[in-house]
């Protein structure tokens, strides 16, 4: 397959981008910082706004409770890779920080913090389901360019595993950023995976019935059609036809209903770019054909 040249990989916008390999982050104090409002919680830990005392530039911090040796592997693997990556659109991080936290029992539990580049605008899900759903040219600058950080990821040899609207944060200039990078793997050409982790809706068929050909990268193409669609048509195609289902007729059920749920996008070209990504995997366009598809290339 061509290679995809690195300006249209890095820099949709054609601007200059060095990418760097995994940087050393910087170790701050709590002292370093104002710790301002809850930004958010999640099963990770609470994000806080924060501002460097000396500088006064804003971030947020992820704090994460980090108790046992899983967690601890996971937090590295996730600041290995993150701190890996340089891409307009993957949400930077700059550096961590341990602070002791008072428990209501007067208990303190010690807690791991991520310094993390500052998205005012929180994330997709809550940024445009407000309005239900977008045109297609709202939707179109988007994708394109999550799909490019997708393909730079790839060419990093780094599976995102879990693409979604609340996994995409807005930045103060309104960029589009991929943050979350805990279910993250790294792959080399040929490597398969078997531990099925994610969101429901957005896995892949092949991810509901792991057997010994297990799945690869090309799950993120998937979750790149479910994320279109949802931005497009404004709630996910599958969800109604599988919560309920085994898992192991899931996929069946999913391609019984494809072609149906399809119909809902209107837009011929996005219509088509969508399809061609909830494919058998087989037949599943990659990340990188994803971005040289007419809809994104118009």
């Amino acid at each position: 397959m061509e290679t995809l040249p690195l300006e249209e990989i890095y820099n949709i916008d054609q601007e200059v981008m060095i990418v760097n390999d995994s940087q050393e982050l910087r170790i701050w104090s709590v002292e370093d910082f104002e710790i301002g409002r809850e930004l958010g919680r999640g099963k990770q830990g609470k994000v806080f706004l924060a501002t460097e005392t000396k500088t006064r530039q804003t971030y947020a911090l992820k704090c994460m409770e980090i108790d046992n040796i899983s967690k601890k592997r996971e937090l590295d693997n996730m600041i290995d890779i993150q701190s890996s990556l340089d891409h307009p659109n993957i949400l930077k991080i700059y550096g961590k920080l341990s602070k002791l936290t008072e428990l209501s029992n007067g208990d303190y539990v010690s807690e791991t913090c991520l310094v993390l580049e500052y998205a005012c605008f929180g994330d997709l899900r809550s940024t445009v389901y407000p309005t239900l759903l977008l045109q297609g040219s709202e939707a179109q600058p988007i994708v394109k360019k999550i799909t490019s950080a997708l393909v730079y990821m790839h060419s990093k040899g780094v599976a995102y595993m879990d693409l979604k609207l609340e996994n995409t944060v807005v930045t103060s200039d309104g960029e589009p950023k991929l943050t979350d990078f805990d279910l993250s793997r790294k792959f080399l050409p040929g490597t398969k995976f078997f531990n099925t982790k994610g969101t429901f809706v957005y896995l892949a068929p092949e991810m509901f019935v792991v057997d010994k050909e297990g799945f690869n990268e090309k799950v993120d193409a998937w979750s790149l059609g479910i994320f279109t669609y949802e931005l497009l048509v404004g709630h996910d195609p599958f969800n109604e036809h599988i919560w309920n289902k085994q898992w192991s007729v899931i996929p069946k059920v999913i391609f019984s209903v494809r072609d149906e749920v399809l119909q809902k996008i209107t837009l011929k070209d996005a219509k088509d770019f969508v399809s061609k990504l909830l494919m058998p995997v087989k037949d599943r366009m990659t990340v990188e054909e994803a971005l040289r598809h007419p809809w994104l290339k118009n």
